[in-house]
């Protein structure tokens, strides 16, 4: 109903675009009961309103709709993950042809930061005596990172996967 709209638009949920309808019906978008949308029906002519059968219809639609968004989706990872696979393939190629553990560990962190699409990676070994993690290979740190980069196993991102030998994710 319009006392809807218009307390919606008072709260600031929507906003008002263009000539104001007579009649509106929305349903919406979902893949897998997750709702990724609203498709929506406005009419400008005194005289048509929308029925459930309307209602219906359009709900059938949108669930056409939201498959052929799915299945886009679907193609786009297979298509992102296909690459990476690629890129992982050529990774074991170059690594295969390398003989010094610097080299393999440099193009290892190039290519993991590039497969990745992140900005930093690295690789720290575990020094027991020392009780320290030592940066071992880097991509994308500061030139100005010291080459002898020595972090306590105190640490808690480190001592987190020392103790539990999982991966571990941190956002912000």
């Amino acid at each position: 109903p319009q006392e809807v709209f218009d307390q919606l638009i008072q709260q600031g949920e929507v906003e008002s675009v263009g000539t104001n309808s007579i009649n509106w019906l929305g349903v919406p978008l979902k893949v897998k009961e997750r709702v990724i949308g609203v498709m929506a029906s406005q009419s400008y002519t005194e005289g048509i309103r929308f029925t459930q059968e309307d209602a219906d219809l359009l709900e059938f639609i949108s669930a056409q709709v939201a498959l052929a968004i799915e299945r886009k989706w679907t193609e786009e990872q297979m298509q992102q993950n296909a690459a990476r696979l690629i890129d992982i393939l050529k990774l074991g190629m170059e690594l295969a042809a390398l003989r010094e553990e610097s080299a393999v560990l440099n193009t290892l962190v190039t290519c993991a930061a590039v497969i990745m699409e992140s900005a930093m990676c690295t690789v720290m070994m575990i020094d027991t005596a020392a009780n320290e993690a030592v940066l071992t290979a880097h991509y994308g740190m500061p030139e100005s990172t010291s080459s002898d980069l020595r972090v306590p196993l105190t640490l808690p991102v480190i001592l987190h996967m020392l103790e539990t030998g999982e991966p571990l994710t941190l956002s912000d």
